[in-house]
C-alpha cells in the first residue's frame, strides 16, 4: 500500500497466503485482474491509501499502480497488515 505521495509514504505490506493461484501468460498490451480483501478502518485511527505496489509471485520488481480514485484506509500499524 502506499499513499498519495508514492514510494515515500508506504504503509503495511499484505499478508501473503498459501493459496495456489494459476500461472497464465500475459503478452504486452493485455491486462490481467486480481482481488484485493481487507477489513476498512471505521475507527479514525486509520492510515489511507491511495496505491499499490504490486510485486509478481517469484519477483523482485513491482510496479506502482494508481487505484483511480478508490481509497484504502486501514488500521494504523507496522509491518505485515494480517488483515490485508
Amino acid at each position: 500500500l502506499l499513499g498519495a505521495d508514492g514510494l515515500g509514504d508506504k504503509g503495511p505490506d499484505a499478508a501473503r497466503t498459501d493459496t495456489t493461484a494459476p500461472t497464465v501468460t500475459i503478452a504486452p498490451g493485455e491486462e490481467t485482474r486480481f482481488l484485493l480483501h481487507y477489513i476498512p478502518d471505521t475507527s479514525g485511527s486509520g492510515k489511507t491509501y491511495t496505491k499499490l505496489a504490486v510485486t509478481p509471485p517469484n519477483e523482485t520488481v513491482f510496479d506502482v499502480m494508481n487505484l483511480d480514485g478508490l481509497n484504502i484506509t486501514v488500521p494504523a500499524t507496522t509491518g505485515n497488515a494480517p488483515d490485508v
